[in-house]
């Protein structure tokens, strides 16, 4: 999916969707294909269009100093910088 923000243009691929193993945490992963190396406004594209329920998702370093089963079970978003552009994970602790 072509994306338009801010004056760039990002291209957004979902590459993984669920469970690596039984019992795991599910993780929704995003190839982002761009030029815009600031990163900042990749995450607001991301939380603003690409997945506006991520919006109140904390980034993985701030969540591990958050206390409290509502932080955790809130899970946490990295931003990885690929060759291509970035890469987007959130990750969804497992829950029974």
């Amino acid at each position: 999916m072509e994306i338009q923000h801010l004056g760039y243009t990002f291209e957004c691929n979902c590459v993984h969707g669920g469970q690596y193993h039984p019992y795991g945490d599910t993780f929704k992963e995003y190839s982002i294909e761009t030029t815009c190396q600031d990163r900042d406004i990749v995450v607001d594209m991301v939380k603003t269009i690409l997945r506006p329920e991520d919006k109140d998702i904390p980034v993985r370093e701030e969540w591990r100093k958050l206390e409290g089963p509502d932080n955790y079970f809130r899970g946490y978003y990295e931003l990885k910088v690929e060759p291509y552009g970035y890469r987007y994970i959130k990750c969804e602790p497992f829950t029974d």
